[in-house]
């Protein structure tokens, strides 16, 4: 585990979830990986860190800081994946969300 900042968009918003009767937070951020293809950090939250990131809109950019967790899996397809999560220190709204290029649906403003 190590202190990390990730700079991408924000997929699924802040949500309060429950498993094996414990409640957690957490979020989910896409960053590109190539020009074809996205990595997909799961974002833990504290309750302080909530009460912002639940105002973020969705695929708005962001900066999260935190713990970064680096795993791997193997993905339906048989091919070797990242697993990243993130507890989350510090989020920050950089950027509002995009309009998507209707010409060209891959469009990833970069």
């Amino acid at each position: 585990m190590f202190l990390g900042q990730i700079v991408g968009y924000l997929f699924q918003p802040a949500e309060t979830k429950t498993h094996n009767g414990k409640t957690f937070h957490i979020m989910k951020v896409k960053v590109a990986n190539n020009k074809h293809g996205y990595i997909f950090v799961d974002c833990f939250l504290n309750e302080g860190i909530l009460k912002y990131a639940s105002l973020i809109e969705k695929d708005s950019q962001v900066l999260v800081c935190g713990d970064i967790i680096i795993g791997a899996y193997t993905s339906k397809t048989g091919e070797p994946s990242p697993k990243i999560t993130c507890q989350v220190k510090v989020v920050k709204a950089v950027g509002k969300p995009q309009e998507k290029d209707k010409q060209n649906p891959e469009y990833f403003p970069f």
